[in-house]
């Protein structure tokens, strides 16, 4: 698959449910195959990729319409470690259903901090310094303590990540989703994929990707 394929595909979701066209790299050579990457390729790809990103983070709200927030994260290359350090909890209150206690909780929770450990991915651009990882979750648990300290016990809020998400078919072919990270010259783009949550004793089920976007600082 060329690359502006491949890039266009990763994206599929971005486009639809954003009207978000740009992407990361666009490339029509078609005489590189995809390939698995070497250990010494992984490395490089995380060195590179390693520092400090400011930028948006876009998902569906209950109304169907796209927002965004501004997220930081940093990457790195030493133990494979991206982490997204002002993960909006909040936004979990805008794109799942449920009671208006949890949903209120949601909304007005602070950020938090979640993390996960890059893979390198096999792709046909790696000599061109186009990189993909994988996104396996670190941080599945988040404490929410009350700013009054009076309202009581503190809540927990524990996060089932998705492997994939189905999200919807064109000409009779489905279009799955994955928990994919590109970068490509000091920008970087992803997918965190959360299946439900569970809020204290409460599951909301959320089934949407959370999409980000942003550039190195």
């Amino acid at each position: 698959m060329n690359m502006k394929r491949f890039t266009l595909y990763i994206m599929s979701i971005a486009i639809v449910a954003f009207a978000f066209s740009s992407c990361l790299k666009d490339d029509d050579n078609n005489t590189v195959a995809n390939r698995v990457l070497t250990q010494s390729e992984k490395v490089k790809s995380l060195i590179e990729s390693q520092g400090a990103y400011t930028g948006k983070l876009y998902y569906y709200n209950n109304s169907s319409q796209s927002d965004s927030i501004d997220i930081h994260w940093t990457v790195s290359g030493s133990d494979s470690i991206l982490t997204i350090t002002d993960f909006p909890i909040s936004a979990f209150s805008n794109s799942a259903y449920t009671d208006a206690t949890t949903t209120d909780l949601l909304k007005n929770s602070p950020t938090k901090e979640l993390s996960f450990t890059l893979h390198g991915y096999y792709n046909s651009g790696f000599d061109g310094g186009f990189y993909s990882f994988t996104l396996a979750p670190n941080i599945t648990g988040v404490i929410i303590t009350p700013d009054d300290e009076e309202s009581g016990k503190d809540n927990t809020i524990n996060i089932s990540y998705a492997n994939y998400l189905q999200d919807y078919t064109i000409y009779g072919q489905t279009i799955y989703t994955y928990p994919i990270c590109e970068y490509f010259e000091k920008k970087m783009q992803g997918y965190v994929l959360i299946d439900k949550l569970m809020v204290n004793s409460n599951t909301v089920n959320v089934n949407k990707a959370y999409y980000f976007y942003g550039k190195k600082d």
